[in-house]
């Protein structure tokens, strides 16, 4: 189910993830070392794709926020 049917009309949809602040996209594969399968996973898509998809979707977009996680 797609998070846009989850929401109100008026309602917001709030997006928290790494992205990358370079125009690049990574799409990455791993497998344990003794495994035969490649998995897909862990991803990091640019600010500008997930601008690009939001505005293509007829979303309107906030300002992002930046900011770090500390642990104590």
């Amino acid at each position: 189910m797609h998070m846009d049917k989850l929401c109100k009309n008026d309602g917001s949809i709030l997006l928290f993830s790494p992205f990358n602040e370079n125009d690049i996209d990574v799409i990455l594969q791993y497998k344990p070392s003794k495994g035969n399968e490649w998995q897909t996973g862990h991803n990091l898509f640019s600010l500008t794709t997930i601008k690009l998809i939001a505005e293509k979707m007829g979303y309107k977009i906030f300002p992002f926020l930046h900011f770090q996680c500390h642990s104590q």
